[in-house]
């Protein structure tokens, strides 16, 4: 775990002071436990590595169903007033809350099914995404569903949505991805609109994979299968796009999840096929961009990186690394 008064890592041996979870099997329960269970450490020797701009300062989980440990996780958030991090454990059905400051897990929560994507709303409840089952739900802290939308016998409406972002109005924004759009909520679940359709042109998707805001309130979007980073007004005028399908500078191979620093208006992204993290400003995308990151298990290596989030009071980056079912730590200098 990292010890920030004294700005170090402590070890903590693996799976100590872990308990066993079990699935409740087809239905939601919003039990929750809230044991002081430290985060484990896996893949990472707990010494501090520097890569450019991206410093690695500790890992959370291993592979597993204990707490603190993921199957498959595929998203992550923060909601900076509590101090929480939530992140997607997709194949357990479940998300699991960690503490922002200490990184110890506190409590978990099951879901109906698998989720995909989770964003903090203002009001102080979560957005998740169900890819499979094509269903956007709204749930308080502890697990308790507020209200979903969608559902198999839906998807002429809404097919697989992926990732989920939230305005300065409450409104949500969904990637509809295998309709290729993004779909408007209000904040009480009514559909409001839809902004783009399938193809290559401006302000056209393909496979759209996740979404955010800038401080402008302009919209961000992951166009996954045209490996391009779009940027949208609210109401889905074309502002600017760039990207294209490669691994230099400024080109991107299946871009997954974004983020935008609100302060400095750069933008962070993983790329799922390229297994690295890059971070530029629109301004300046190619030649002003730095990725770090190459396919594997070791500390400094990514193995299909997916959901970010950022704490602006610490400046830690926090990256799903999906395929070595763990979330990495970084500091941004």
């Amino acid at each position: 775990m990292i010890d920030n008064n004294n700005n170090n890592m402590k070890k903590i041996k693996k799976n100590s002071s872990l308990s066993y979870f079990h699935n409740f099997n087809g239905h939601h329960n919003s039990q929750y436990q809230t044991t002081s269970t430290l985060i484990t450490m896996n893949g990472c020797s707990g010494m501090k590595t520097s890569q450019s701009e991206f410093e690695l300062i500790g890992c959370i989980g291993s592979y597993g169903s204990q707490n603190g440990q993921f199957k498959n996780p595929s998203d992550v958030a923060i909601d900076f007033k509590n101090q929480l991090i939530f992140v997607v454990d997709t194949d357990n059905r479940r998300i699991q809350v960690f503490d922002e400051s200490t990184l110890t897990f506190k409590y978990m929560f099951t879901t109906p099914f698998k989720p995909n994507a989770v964003t903090v709303h203002w009001d102080h409840t979560l957005i998740i995404s169900f890819t499979r089952d094509s269903l956007i739900c709204k749930y308080d802290f502890n697990g308790n569903e507020i209200w979903r939308w969608g559902g198999v016998t839906t998807k002429n409406v809404m097919d697989s949505p992926t990732g989920v972002v939230v305005d300065y109005e409450g409104n949500i924004y969904v990637c509809d991805w295998f309709k290729h759009r993004i779909v408007v909520f209000s904040p009480g679940g009514e559909l409001l609109k839809s902004i783009g359709s399938m193809g290559k042109e401006y302000g056209q998707f393909s496979f759209p994979r996740d979404i955010d805001i800038d401080s402008a309130g302009n919209i961000i979007i992951s166009d996954s299968g045209n490996n391009r980073i779009q940027i949208l007004k609210s109401n889905g005028e074309f502002i600017s796009s760039f990207g294209s399908i490669g691994n230099d500078k400024g080109e991107f191979q299946a871009p997954n999840s974004v983020f935008v620093d609100k302060s400095t208006g750069d933008i962070f992204l993983t790329e799922w096929d390229s297994h690295r993290i890059s971070k530029f400003h629109p301004s300046n995308p190619f030649s002003g961009s730095t990725c770090i990151g190459s396919f594997g298990n070791h500390e400094n290596s990514l193995k299909y990186p997916s959901g970010i989030a950022f704490c602006y009071g610490s400046s830690r980056l926090f990256i799903v690394d999906t395929g070595n079912n763990r979330i990495k730590v970084y500091r941004v200098t």
